[in-house]
């Protein structure tokens, strides 16, 4: 009893929605850990894909200083836990733990005083975020690649370049996936079934399993689906779908090549540049029915607007109309009776000239109103014979 007291006096905490996209990100940073370790070939050193730093990235762009701080310890004690996993040392997993964080804080910082839209809301946002994102990482992870090898007795240029593509690839791919993920714009105008998008999604992972296994010539297959998806579930459809064509096609290669780099290289470059090609053309199509969906739903709420607007107008002007009507003959009324008062009035003989200019004055004031009027007099002479 003294308990259920205790909560009843309490106030209910409402849950706060950045701690929801701090958990999200968490558990998507442990997951491209995972994948990148596990299943793109990174624990074997074969470079491949890295997407936990565009991870990172996207957290701290969209999280609060706080939340992004948080977002920094959770995954430093991740990125530990699984390399320690699968056997590297802990001097060297320390060393990759604190430069990989550095390196992340420092480009979403610079992208932030750069003032950059972290919205992929228009073609040329995405192209602008893009190039100054992946250059950015692109220098980062040659001075951090650098740095742990002369750490290690090593030379500074030592395999910079393989490196230094795979986390480049991995941030032109997975940041704006997540961008567009955690944009609630991208959610309006696009209304898609969850068995229609798993449905859809399984026809994607099939076909370029199939294709860049089998045969990379019908990798134009990939097209096809890609570009439904998008039609019918926008830009977040044709992120998701690329990158999960791109995720489900490395391990599909390294597994039909075996664990050589010599030997996965090739296709491993055909199906990166090619997802590229993908993904840029299915985002331009995505961004583009997208931003013809947001103005047709505008050109909608300004036309129900407008209409509502005319409606108000038609009732007011109605309002005035009944108004003028009624006030109209409420007038009319008296003033008839004044101006037949007023032609009796002046058939007096004995009226001084004074008085009978004043009700000449009377007679013509009456020109002005409608013919329709019940009496209408514009001289002594056109009143009707009953009342001379």
């Amino acid at each position: 009893m003294a308990w259920e007291k205790r909560m009843a006096a309490s106030p209910r905490r409402r849950w706060n929605p950045a701690h929801g996209r701090l958990a999200v990100l968490t558990l998507v940073y442990a997951g491209c850990m995972a994948y990148g370790l596990f299943l793109a070939g990174a624990a074997q050193h074969i470079p491949t894909i890295w997407t936990a730093n565009a991870v990172l990235i996207a957290g701290l762009l969209i999280l609060n200083r706080r939340q992004g701080l948080a977002l920094l310890g959770l995954t430093a004690v991740l990125h530990v836990v699984l390399e320690l996993s699968v056997g590297d040392p802990p001097r060297f997993v320390l060393s990759v733990t604190l430069l990989d964080i550095l390196q992340t804080a420092a480009t979403a910082a610079l992208l932030r005083l750069m003032r950059l839209p972290i919205r992929v809301r228009s073609m040329p946002g995405f192209l602008v975020l893009m190039a100054v994102a992946t250059a950015l990482t692109a220098a980062t992870s040659i001075v951090v690649n650098g740095l742990l090898s002369m750490s290690f007795g090593g030379p500074f240029w030592r395999s910079w370049s393989e490196w230094t593509t795979s986390n480049v690839l991995g941030v032109a791919i997975a940041l704006p996936t997540l961008l567009i993920l955690f944009d609630r714009r991208h959610r309006e105008g696009f209304r898609v079934g969850p068995l229609e998008s798993l449905l859809v999604l399984a026809l994607v992972l099939a076909t370029a399993v199939t294709v860049f296994t089998a045969d990379t010539a019908l990798q134009v297959l990939l097209f096809a689906p890609a570009l439904l998806a998008v039609f019918r579930g926008g830009p977040r459809a044709a992120a998701v779908l690329v990158t999960g064509s791109l995720a489900a096609t490395i391990p599909a290669i390294l597994h039909k090549t075996g664990l050589d780099p010599v030997a996965a290289a090739r296709p491993l470059r055909e199906a990166q540049i090619f997802h590229l090609v993908l993904y840029a053309v299915c985002l331009a199509a995505a961004l583009a029915l997208s931003r013809q969906t947001r103005l047709q739903a505008l050109l909608v709420r300004r036309q129900a607007v407008a209409r509502a607007a005319q409606a108000k107008a038609q009732a007011a002007n109605q309002a005035k109309s009944d108004f003028l009507a009624t006030i109209s003959h409420e007038i009319r009324t008296p003033l008839n009776s004044i101006l037949g008062f007023a032609a009796l009035v002046s058939d007096d003989a004995g009226l001084s000239p004074e008085n009978r200019r004043r009700l000449d004055l009377v007679e013509r004031a009456a020109v002005p109103w409608p013919r329709s009027s019940t009496i209408f007099w514009t001289s002594p002479r056109s009143r009707p014979a009953a009342w001379t």
